[in-house]
């Protein structure tokens, strides 16, 4: 089997180095792009598996590449992380589709769990995926008995399954 393949998309060099000789470490192989723009490119033309995207960056941001990402390759796992961090930044950017949000200042001590956490995810993920392609049927029934409140829920399960 591959090396988990990460995209780092980082503007600052010094930074970038630095994680990328950490993740290395852990056995990962690293892509580097210095801008939003070259992150895009890159994931479009190389596979990888997970991106680690900065907030701030030189053409589109953090936020953008995070967006564009979600409508290209829903099910590629995004990072976001960023210096100058905050509550707010990091619902905009779970609500947005980012898989996690990791502060700069924690990085040291949060980034490789963080990882670990969301590759084991991608693991149980795409061996969901791979046994939902070979159903080759199934049936379900539900008696819901007039219960208005387990419509929404029935649906976004029924969607999930889909």
């Amino acid at each position: 089997m591959s090396a988990t393949t990460i995209l780092l998309i980082e503007d600052d060099a010094r930074i970038a180095g630095e994680l990328r000789r950490v993740l290395e470490s852990e056995g990962w192989k690293i892509l580097v792009a210095e801008s939003g723009e070259a992150g895009l490119a890159q994931s479009r033309e190389k596979r990888c598996d997970l991106v680690i995207t900065d907030f701030r960056l030189p053409g589109a941001s953090g936020m953008e590449v995070l967006k564009r990402l979600q409508t290209a390759q829903p099910r590629l796992p995004v990072i976001l992380m960023t210096a100058h961090g905050s509550e707010e930044i990091a619902v905009l950017a779970l609500r947005a589709g980012a898989t996690n949000y990791v502060p700069k200042k924690a990085l040291a001590r949060e980034l490789l769990t963080t990882l670990d956490s969301v590759l084991a995810m991608g693991v149980v993920d795409r061996r969901r995926q791979r046994l939902l392609a070979s159903l080759e049927s199934r049936r379900s029934s539900y008696l819901l008995e007039n219960d208005g409140e387990l419509i929404a829920p029935l649906i976004a399960m029924l969607q999930e399954d889909l």
